[in-house]
């Protein structure tokens, strides 16, 4: 009788010194000091029928579509799996190279030819990655555990008018832990796939110009301790753009602290207990259904908020402030226009005919989770985000009137426009998701 099987592998992708630092905006500083190691993971999932599905998770800030097409497509072409079922996961570091190139308005860093030999050898590495996890296909055991973690807080702080990145115990975050058990049929082998919801941004408040992988690398690690040292353990980022490290949330002050190197011990070995707690309960053993459907929103922007967020940004002291708004004034005066939408990174995957994973591009904001929830009641439902691409931050359209740096600051440093989305965001969103849903589902 046919039956699962899976194959896993990984391999470390750290750059040299003397690349742009990611999470910095779009000319950041240089690094110049490795804390730890970043690695590339590959996990090759194939059901009874033999559909199979390949998912990578990196140790990276972000990966935008001029580089994951490209790279999936050298991952299809070398695996024989299709594109829409090849899935580029970023954990988000803030640690790590400046991997978001093509998303921002003045990349400085492009000049940088360090950046395009890393992201070539990254290619390479990644294709030798997917044929090591293909030629390790064992028959697995698939079981999918739901729990919680508190390791993440809301970092969206209403202030009167305003909303500060400021820590937020009232605000919405996912207590949501989801983890994949793949375990070898006939050996000790065996895989854990674990998402939650959280900014790794630690490492950097303390080590500016250092790479790491953050919290992940840590989690990994007293995973494996926990474990088992040939565990393979493999994070994949969830929608993570409101959310930080609770650990560093100062509720007194009302600040986040800055960062030790403890705190990122601390986070990383919480949330593997969390993990570990999960895999302790009660699981669903899984008999794989497998489908994939991929596609893009047409997100609306606010063209009326561009051209006065452009003055505001254009009349800033601050230097890098200025440099943005003259930028878009001049866009706004001379061409070209301005983008009215934004195309949004979304996918699907159906595990069985009621586990779905929805993966969505970018800085996809935590009410995401709950809100696709709602719009596909039929399914045990959980989210990805940082897949495929990268165009900044993504609020619901319930927070568009709350402003803040994810709603209005942010978008100025992106090459789609100064204005923040639009009314109508949701409904977009919604239907392509039901459309994809017709496909995958």
């Amino acid at each position: 009788m046919a039956q699962a099987k899976a194959g896993w592998a990984e391999v470390e992708i750290t750059p040299p010194v003397g690349l742009p630092m990611g999470g910095r905006g779009p000319d950041g500083p240089l690094g110049d000091t490795i804390i730890d190691s970043l690695y590339a993971q590959a996990l090759i999932i194939e059901d009874a029928g033999g559909e199979r599905t390949l998912w990578i998770a990196f140790d990276l800030i972000s990966i935008t579509h001029e580089d994951s097409v490209p790279l999936r497509f050298e991952l299809s072409a070398a695996t024989g799996i299709p594109m829409d079922a090849i899935i580029l996961n970023c954990s988000h570091t803030h640690s790590g190279p400046g991997t978001c190139r093509g998303s921002h308005i003045l990349e400085l860093y492009l000049a940088n030819p360090k950046l395009g030999a890393y992201m070539a050898q990254l290619t390479g590495k990644v294709r030798l990655l997917a044929l090591q996890a293909a030629s390790r296909m064992l028959p697995v055991e698939v079981a999918i555990y739901q729990g919680v973690s508190d390791v993440a807080i809301n970092r969206r702080r209403p202030v009167g008018d305003n909303v500060k990145m400021a820590p937020n115990p009232d605000g919405h975050y996912n207590r949501d832990l989801w983890v994949l058990d793949l375990r070898g049929r006939s050996s000790g082998d065996r895989c854990v796939l674990f998402s939650y919801a959280c900014h790794p941004v630690l490492v950097y408040r303390y080590a500016r110009t250092s790479i790491s992988p953050d919290y992940p690398g840590k989690c990994r690690k007293h995973l494996r301790a926990q474990l088992g040292e040939s565990v393979h353990c493999q994070f994949m980022q969830s929608v993570a753009g409101n959310v930080r490290p609770r650990q560093v949330a100062d509720l007194e002050t009302g600040t986040f602290r800055n960062a030790t190197p403890e705190d990122v011990e601390t986070v990383g070995k919480q949330l593997a207990n969390d993990i570990v707690t999960v895999l302790a309960g009660h699981g669903t053993t899984l008999e794989l259904d497998l489908g994939f459907a991929e596609g893009w929103a047409a997100l609306p922007r606010d063209q009326a908020a561009a051209a006065q967020t452009a003055h505001h940004y254009a009349q800033d002291e601050n230097e890098k402030k200025h440099r943005f708004g003259k930028y878009w004034l001049d866009r706004i005066e001379h061409g070209p226009p301005l983008a009215t939408h934004t195309p949004w990174s979304i996918g699907l995957i159906r595990l069985t005919r009621k586990h779905v994973i929805v993966h969505l591009g970018g800085d996809s904001l935590a009410e995401w989770l709950p809100l696709i929830r709602r719009w596909l009641p039929a399914y045990e439902l959980f989210i990805w985000a940082y897949t495929q691409d990268f165009q900044g931050y993504l609020p619901t359209e319930e927070l568009l009137d709350e402003g803040g740096y994810e709603v209005v600051r942010a978008p100025v440093m992106f090459k789609t426009g100064p204005g923040p989305l639009a009314a109508g965001l949701n409904n977009a969103m919604r239907r392509a998701i039901e459309r994809l849903a017709k496909r995958a589902l």
